[in-house]
């Protein structure tokens, strides 16, 4: 008997485990199955949200637009073109106030983001770019805005919507969210206040911003998440109180700040040591018109400075001059005519110089040959990181192709653009 229930057994055992592997062997196989046919996910229409946070009472509401075209990561996309424009159809209605947003991709030639933000307060068209300024990390969309109280036609008239002299700084984002103030200063004739200087540091997340005094200029720092202002530091400048400066930038590692300045027949490089707050005012040349403007640039790498040196009524001529900030020497570089009032800028690898006396020119760095790369732009123009495309928005608008023997492609959105184009950026993903 014993032997007979041991002998049932393990027949017993014997169906149950090949049981167990014909239900592995199926599974394996659906599983190999699926993945040789993967499913297609359905495209989806666009999404179009309104928020009206009851947070945000009292401030306007924003619709943003997102596109199919956007799905995608941003960070699979190679160059990035950031255009704001402002809308005001009459300075007296404060209804008809928008800042219209683009994020458009050149290498899939594809809109990736657009959204219509309605906007309180007058935001200025700088040649500068630094009205609005974008962080492609999270979104983030900052501009300034100027309540018009500091000139003296005004009479001290504010075009702010709720009548005040103030000048601010809002942050939204390019998704969602009303526009929120960050900080503000008070604007008149006597105390002309302003955020004509700022920059926002895409690293940190922070907006480091700059106030002048007739002897000083003041450094802050703007923490964008709580709205506290620090001061970092100053640096003092001799004369009767007229300089002219550049505008603002920042190292690649977010360390140090810098500008250039022109004050009392000098040229300045002015940095600041982020991490320790130590400011440095090293001169590196001398200028001949004592109020001459300061058409400086400093290379995104830090290496050169690019400036003019223009004499009194132009005897000698308006001369182009390049810095090496390692080797303290200027740059041999050809001698360009009618170079007064061009302005300068760099591509975002310090490769290419361009300037515009009439045609645009790029200065190859490596060469320290010139050549033309597009026509009459302005002096609102910019390079992309590589100096591939250039964006303008002066005369007309466009983006210049200079690989494809400089012709103008017209952007999808171009019929959309105003006449008040406000700010452009090149964002360069690797």
């Amino acid at each position: 008997m014993h032997q007979k229930r041991d002998g049932f057994s393990g027949i017993l055992i014997g169906i149950i485990i090949a049981i167990v592997l014909v239900v592995i062997i199926g599974i394996v196989f659906i599983m190999m199955k699926q993945s040789g046919n993967p499913s297609v996910a359905t495209p989806t229409a666009p999404i179009i949200s309104t928020s009206n946070s009851s947070s945000n009472e009292g401030l306007p509401s924003s619709t943003s637009t997102i596109l199919p075209s956007a799905t995608s990561s941003l960070a699979t996309v190679n160059n990035e073109l950031f255009v704001a424009n402002f809308e005001l159809s009459n300075p007296n209605e404060t209804n008809g106030r928008f800042l219209d947003i683009w994020l458009y991709a050149f290498d899939s030639k594809k809109v990736l983001k657009y959204r219509k933000i309605p906007v309180d307060d007058i935001v200025f068209s700088s040649s500068d770019d630094n009205s609005v300024q974008y962080n492609p990390n999270n979104g983030d969309i900052f501009y300034s805005t100027d309540s018009g109280c500091e000139h003296e036609m005004s009479a001290g008239v504010s075009t702010n919507k709720d009548g005040t002299c103030n000048a601010r700084i809002y942050k939204t984002n390019i998704d969602s969210g009303n526009p929120i103030v960050l900080t503000q200063v008070q604007q008149s004739v006597l105390s002309p206040n302003s955020f004509s200087d700022w920059l926002l540091d895409t690293k940190s997340g922070d907006i480091y911003l700059k106030t002048t005094s007739s002897t000083d200029d003041i450094f802050w720092r703007l923490d964008t998440k709580s709205g506290a202002m620090e001061q970092l530091a100053y640096v003092g400048f001799d004369g009767d109180g007229w300089r002219s400066a550049s505008q603002l930038s920042i190292t690649e590692d977010g360390t140090a700040l810098h500008e250039v300045v022109k004050s009392g027949g000098s040229v300045f490089l002015v940095s600041l040591d982020l991490q320790n707050n130590e400011i440095n005012k090293n001169p590196i040349a001398s200028y001949s018109n004592y109020y001459d403007s300061c058409d400086c640039a400093l290379s995104p790498d830090g290496n050169y400075v690019s400036y003019y040196n223009t004499g009194p009524l132009s005897n000698p001529p308006p001369s182009l001059h390049i810095y090496n900030v390692n080797s303290g020497k200027e740059v041999p570089i050809p001698v360009f005519d009618n170079i007064a009032n061009s302005t300068l800028r760099w591509s975002g690898n310090s490769e290419k110089l361009y300037f515009q006396p009439e045609n645009l020119y790029a200065l190859d760095m490596d060469s320290l040959q010139a050549d033309i790369v597009g026509g009459p732009v302005g002096p609102s123009y910019f390079p992309s990181y590589n100096g591939d495309y250039i964006f303008f928005f002066a005369v007309d608008v466009g983006v210049y192709d200079t690989l494809k023997n400089n012709i103008i492609i017209k952007l999808p959105f171009l019929d959309q653009l105003g006449s008040n184009v406000v700010a452009a950026h090149w964002f360069t993903n690797f």
